[in-house]
Order: C-alpha cells, then structure tokens, then sequence
C-alpha cells in the first residue's frame, strides 16, 4: 500500500470483514488501520464462498467498516457494501472460490473509491464511492441512526442485566441512556458529535464486558432469533426449511457451548435463513419497501435514492412484486449509513487470494 508524503493520520480504521477460511469465522481484513497515514492506495484479493448465478437475487458481499472492535464486527461503524448481484451477470456462474480483485483508494477526505473484478468470467463491476467520517465530522441528519443504534444496544444490555452484576455493564447502561435522552433534546451538531462520540466510547465498554460474558451474550442473541422465529415466521416455513432452521439453532447452540468462535457465522446463517423464507412472500417485499424508502438520509446518492423509490412505488401500484424485489435490491446495495442494508447479505467472502 502507498500513502503521500505530508498525510494526515488515520482516526479510525478501515476494513471488510471476511471469512478467515472456508467455513469459518468473520474477521477484519484491514484496509488502513488507525493511525496509518492519508490517503492512501492498495489492492485486496478475496476469493467467493459459493457460487453465484447469473440473474439469481443472491449476492457477493464486500463490506466496508470503520473501528476497531473485534467481536462483534457488527458493533463497528457500518460504511456500505459493494454488493456483486446476480442479476449484474448476463449469463453463466462465477464458481465457488473465484478470486475476487479489489483496488481500493482513501483520501484524507474520509472518500474511499473501491472497485471490483472477477477475473474467472472476465467482468469488472467498475468502482464505487464510499464514505468515512474523519474525527470532529458529523451530520446532523445521523440524530435517528445514532439513536435507533443507542437503544438497540440499551434493550440488550437491559435483558443481561438480569443476569449480569458488572459495573462496566452498568456504566454502558448508564451511557446509553444518557445518549438516548440527549438526542431527544433540541439539538445542534456540536451536541449530535458528542453523542456519536459517547455512543463508540461506549460501544467499546459493551465489547470490553461481552469478552468477560462471551456466552451470555452469545445466548441472549440465539435465545431472540429463536423466539422471533418461533413466534412470528415458523409458519412461513415449509418442512424442509423448518427442519433446517432447526438444525441451525443446534449448531448455535453447540458453538455457545463449547465457546466456539464459529457462533458468529452460524447466527449469521440462521438469520439469513430466515430472511430467504420471508423474502418470497409477498407481503413481506411491500412491508421492506416501505420501510427501507422512510428516510433518505441512509443513502449519499439522493438521486439515484428518488429514482428507484419512484420505480418501486410504481410497481407497487401495479402490483408487480417480483420487479420490485430486485428495485429492494438496488436499494439496499447503495445505503451507506446504516447497518440496515447488512440485514440481507452474510459474509461470504474468503480472506486471500
């Protein structure tokens, strides 16, 4: 990698998250670590889990994140993914373990440029622009982001509060909810970057206490999936899929128990699981649609943003489910200020080429 003489120091790092074997767990693969000098140029090789078919809905995920937290890399500040869909081939199948060639660029700017090709079937999905705040930069249209972030976590560490006695889980709940009340004051952009700030400060302390706690964390997680499927989803299922799910919830379970790191990518394939039951139904592609086009501020293309919701809004109207489901798609592949956009697509990269 190459940096310019007279750069500025990184504030937080970057990097993808990737499977660091073939079956195995989600690790960081830095891009630029914390203090490393901008800008800064490079190139990544990855190699894709399973195969992808042309015009299929799955998709080749490349996920950028800001931070350094470990376990989970969820708890990191989520940039955006370049997203390799199936329906962006016109025919064939990249095959499972294609290598995949990334050429990345980061400014001082916080702008990252990332592109992408798969030499196997000749295609180059061109580059794409991303976004990382640099330290004292905020928006004041994140308020609802950080908020919604801030209370996802309060609602965790209330239920482990149960049965966690931890002073630094106390503190964090202590934080949250000092956050939480802040962001529900008139407001100006001084106060909104004191929030983000409290809000990593404090999600720092939440994977300091989750490291002493790994398996009650781990279970808290397992024990909601599988109330909300059992609850709300399970008859969606067919047989087949229940039984798979089932199967699932085991191998979680069994990873919790031997404290098995792996746990990670099991929940995260069991919550896929349950997304591709939902994703055929109908009612289910309406109700993500609406939800997704609520708040413009979660994609930095405005106008493409207004494009496809307008698209998508038409065949609504004409009831054209199908179509929409690939508008839903577009839409997810270009948030870049949220996480939300990361409900659909599992790490299903391979670290190395």
């Amino acid at each position: 990698m190459l940096a310019d003489v007279g750069s500025i120091p990184a504030s937080h790092s970057i990097f993808v998250d990737v499977l660091d074997r073939l079956g195995g767990s989600p690790v960081a693969d830095f891009f630029v670590e914390k203090n490393d000098f901008l800008p800064i140029q490079g190139k990544k090789s990855f190699r894709t889990e399973t195969a992808l078919e042309a015009g299929s809905d799955n998709s080749i995920n490349i996920k950028l994140w800001e931070g350094e937290i470990e376990d989970p890399i969820s708890d990191n500040q989520f940039i955006g993914s370049f997203r390799i869909l199936g329906t962006d081939l016109s025919e064939g199948v990249v095959p499972a373990g294609s290598e995949i060639i990334c050429n990345f660029t980061i400014g001082d700017d916080g702008v990252i440029q990332l592109s992408a090709a798969i030499p196997v079937i000749g295609y180059d999905f061109g580059t794409k622009n991303f976004y990382s705040r640099q330290e004292g930069q905020i928006n004041i249209d994140e308020v609802g982001m950080i908020a919604d972030k801030a209370n996802k976590h309060l609602k965790k560490l209330h239920d482990l509060s149960a049965k966690i006695d931890d002073g630094d889980l106390s503190q964090a709940i202590d934080r949250l909810k000092g956050i939480v009340s802040l962001l529900e004051e008139e407001i100006d952009e001084e106060d909104i970057l004191k929030a983000s700030a409290d809000l990593q400060e404090t999600i720092q302390l939440i994977a300091k206490t989750k490291k002493k706690h790994l398996v009650l964390f781990r279970q808290r997680d397992l024990d909601e999936t599988t109330m909300s499927f059992n609850s709300h989803f399970r008859k969606y299922a067919d047989e087949a899929e229940c039984e798979k799910i089932d199967n699932l919830i085991k191998t979680c379970q069994q990873a919790i128990n031997r404290k098995d790191q792996a746990f990670d990518k099991y929940i995260s394939e069991l919550e896929s699981q349950i997304t591709t039951i939902l994703w055929r139904h109908d009612w289910f592609m309406i109700d993500a649609f609406n939800y997704i086009i609520q708040d413009a501020n979660k994609y930095r293309d405005k106008k493409q943003f207004e494009q496809l919701r307008d698209e998508g809004l038409i065949l609504l109207r004409n009831d054209k489910i199908d179509e929409l489901r690939h508008v839903i798609l577009k839409l997810l592949n270009i948030q870049t200020k949220s996480a939300d956009s990361d409900l659909y697509s599992i790490v299903n990269i391979i670290k190395g080429g």
